[in-house]
């Protein structure tokens, strides 16, 4: 068996190469003037449906529609109930909600450098969040590799399609899905997954800055579609929305 120090440095092996491209995007967007951090800014604006969705998940916990547990718990003592699916359902009511008062938010002007600026500050985003995850938890870290060269291989191309791009975010999500996936097996929870997780965020099994990491990570998905979505409108800003 690998001793734990080999899986950190792996994982930080896997997330550099992406860093230092970025690192180089960041220079030529530099360069040529782009704008950078407005870019970046619209880029992590695409995370606030996520963080309005962990925001309600711990006021539900505070009015009491989901159960005080400390952490770690019997997952058989804590079943889905009708309060808990309509938890469940306020909270995906509130991310589609943020996410239709999010679309508004336009992104800068495509002559400030649209291609280079948007392709450096997207390799920004998902590389500080693949570092952050990495200080964090570095298995963490592993099951994001995918997501990082792949998202961050496809903005860089300039030539991003929804469809394609839908793929490829499917793809880097691959890896954590697939754990999320074999936890609820081992746990024999299948069907009540997104219930315990829940609690395991409300509870503190999740972190709030691995909490974090998560909303920054859905929003660098949702970045890369609204890119995608943005480049294959025909008469508009490439990247756009």
């Amino acid at each position: 068996m690998l001793p734990g120090w080999t899986l950190v440095v792996l994982a930080l092996a896997f997330v550099l190469p992406a860093a230092l491209a970025a690192a180089d995007g960041w220079a030529r967007a530099r360069r040529q003037d782009a704008a950078v951090l407005r870019w970046l800014a619209w880029t992590l604006a695409h995370s606030l449906p996520f963080l309005a969705v962990l925001a309600a998940a711990h006021l539900l916990a505070l009015v009491g529609w989901v159960p005080e547990v400390a952490f770690p718990y019997d997952p058989g003592e804590q079943p889905l109930s009708l309060r808990g699916l309509a938890a469940l359902t306020a909270l995906a009511i509130v991310f589609v909600l943020a996410w239709i008062l999010a679309r508004p938010l336009a992104p800068p002007a495509i002559g400030l450098g649209g291609e280079e600026g948007v392709a450096a500050a997207y390799g920004i985003a998902i590389c500080l969040t693949a570092i952050a995850a990495w200080a964090l938890n570095p298995y963490f870290a592993l099951l994001l590799v995918p997501a990082v060269h792949l998202w961050l291989l496809t903005v860089f191309g300039g030539q991003a399609r929804p469809r394609a791009a839908t793929l490829t975010m499917i793809a880097g999500l691959a890896a954590p899905l697939a754990a999320v996936v074999y936890l609820a097996r081992r746990l024999e929870v299948e069907l009540e997954a997104p219930w315990h997780l829940l609690l395991f965020l409300t509870s503190g099994g999740i972190g709030p800055f691995e909490a974090l990491v998560g909303c920054l990570l859905g929003g660098c998905a949702l970045a890369l579609l609204a890119i995608a979505h943005g480049s294959g409108r025909r008469g508009s800003s490439p990247f756009g929305h």
